[in-house]
């Protein structure tokens, strides 16, 4: 069980070099409380590690595991998510469903962390996909919904 100084080396370490210092300016290695600057608090505890969200000043969202790894998923699920996003905004394609270049952004993001985390990512994504398929548009109006 690393301690929460050890787990915040191995967590800067690995997302540092591949994403950049700005990827973890909103990491915070203590326990978040209500009141707590917006960010994800990650921290161990009682053998166990912690990972939560402040957001408008509320603590939500946590996530517990005894695994490092599994907090460096769930750190990266959010920032992933957040570099996306931006990603596909400026990369629209017209006529094209926005989720078609934020998902592979999302993948190419998580294969930098292993084949493990890309696989991950594309289940997850496909199952969003099975339930709300791409819905893209022609220039003619007509809409083509698929999953590929």
């Amino acid at each position: 069980m690393l301690s929460t100084k050890k787990l915040k080396e191995y967590i800067l370490v690995e997302i540092t070099p591949r994403l950049g210092d700005m990827a973890c300016s909103d990491l915070f290695f203590c326990e978040g409380k209500n009141g707590s600057p917006e960010g994800i608090y990650v921290f161990q505890k009682n053998g166990k590690y912690f990972v939560s969200y402040s957001e408008k000043g509320s603590i939500f969202g946590e996530f517990c595991t005894t695994n490092p790894r599994d907090v460096l998923w769930e750190i990266l699920n959010g920032i992933s998510s957040s570099i996306a996003i931006e990603y596909a905004k400026n990369n629209r394609v017209q006529g094209q469903d926005f989720r078609r270049t934020l998902f592979r952004k999302e993948i190419e993001i998580m294969a930098e962390f292993g084949e493990d985390f890309k696989e991950r990512k594309k289940r997850i994504i496909n199952n969003i996909l099975e339930r709300f398929p791409y819905n893209d548009c022609s220039p003619e109006g007509q809409t083509n919904h698929g999953t590929d």
